[in-house]
């Protein structure tokens, strides 16, 4: 869920902006079960938009692209494992490493994604 920080009657509070999945969705009741990755915030370059990248944790977890703007999914991706939770993916030139776990032997491996943007 994304927040904002708004004014009323003069005081600071927090409102809510958007929400991934939203709440009314099927998705809703299926991800996210569980402690998911640490969200990690990245852009492609200065003209693109911000995206957050976290991993839903499951028997194979799954990689989503949200736009910080709109919350909007913009990417999703099945793992081979079964992602790490509580554990922030790295992003380094244009490349999505994430920690997992293999589900049927139990060791760990690092899946990557090359990130393109759409344009």
């Amino acid at each position: 869920m994304a927040l904002k920080i708004v004014l009323e009657n003069g005081k600071p509070k927090f409102k809510r902006f958007w929400q991934f999945p939203k709440s009314d969705s099927p998705e809703a009741l299926q991800i996210f079960r569980t402690h998911p990755s640490l969200p990690v915030l990245t852009t492609l370059d200065d003209t693109a938009e911000p995206v957050i990248w976290l991993v839903d944790i499951g028997s194979h977890g799954t990689v989503y692209g949200v736009r910080v703007s709109d919350g909007v999914m913009v990417a999703k991706q099945t793992l081979q494992g079964t992602g790490r939770q509580l554990v922030a993916p790295l992003i380094h030139n244009h490349k999505l490493y994430v920690p997992s776990i293999m589900p049927e032997t139990g060791k760990a491996i690092i899946e990557a994604f090359t990130i393109e943007r759409v344009r």
